[in-house]
């Protein structure tokens, strides 16, 4: 299948009477319904897809100045895309900054959508495009001195 994966946080001042009395229910400019999103396709096909609601992120790797990490990023939720029984892909939100997330799939097109919503929070980092951790949630081996 198609796998299509979204990041957005919407935004709570949206104003749906506003919109719908004087934009057919649209958004417009100083009223917008997302403060933010970012979507990505997965080039390759997936088998299949796993959601680990409140798991550990392993981070393997080297610092700056060359010292091997291995740590764990507790208190995500974890979206796992397999091929072949094996996770090809990862996509990981702390739980905490996750006000929903939500699956469609199109038969008709093979094709599966999934969305992080993420609450108003701005104390969170986005470590890589499909990476997004609250301060609070990383561990004291990656944080800088």
């Amino acid at each position: 299948m198609k796998l299509f994966v979204t990041f957005k946080q919407q935004n709570p001042d949206f104003n749906k009477k506003y919109a719908n009395e004087y934009h057919s229910g649209k958004e417009s400019d100083g009223n917008w319904k997302d403060n933010w999103s970012i979507g990505f396709e997965l080039p390759d096909k997936v088998e299949k897809i796993a959601i680990i609601e409140k798991g550990d992120l392993k981070v393997l790797g080297k610092n700056e100045d060359g010292v091997e990490i291995n740590a764990s990023i507790p208190n995500m939720t974890i979206l796992e895309c397999f091929v072949n029984n094996e996770v090809v892909d990862k996509f990981a939100v702390s739980k905490d900054l996750i006000k929903k997330t939500h699956k469609a799939y199109n038969g008709k097109y093979d094709t599966t959508r999934f969305y992080f919503y993420f609450k108003p929070r701005e104390d969170y980092f986005k470590i890589s495009d499909w990476l997004y951790v609250l301060e609070e949630d990383i561990p004291q081996i990656l944080k800088k001195n």
